[in-house]
């Protein structure tokens, strides 16, 4: 959506492509944490009654990735819930 729309102002040439590419990007930089914040809270449900469910939780993290030849790799880490 940004693009179009900053391919529409520049076809106008009332703008430098370059100045609007760069406050479209700085504004959707600045922007975009608070909107995921706000959506991510109304959509988020509330913690449950039981205690494991009761929030923040740290706990370890385990995984696994592809390496060199396909081999796996453990990923070692934590995972924060709140």
């Amino acid at each position: 959506m940004l693009v179009g729309t900053g391919a529409a102002i520049e076809s106008s040439k009332l703008y430098d492509i370059d100045d609007v590419f760069f406050w479209y990007g700085f504004i959707d930089v600045v922007t975009k944490p608070f909107l995921v914040t706000i959506v991510y809270n109304k959509v988020k449900k509330p913690a449950g009654p039981r205690p494991e469910s009761r929030r923040p939780a740290v706990r370890p993290y385990v995984s696994a990735a592809a390496g060199e030849g396909g081999r796996p790799v453990p990923l070692y880490g934590v995972s924060l819930s709140f």
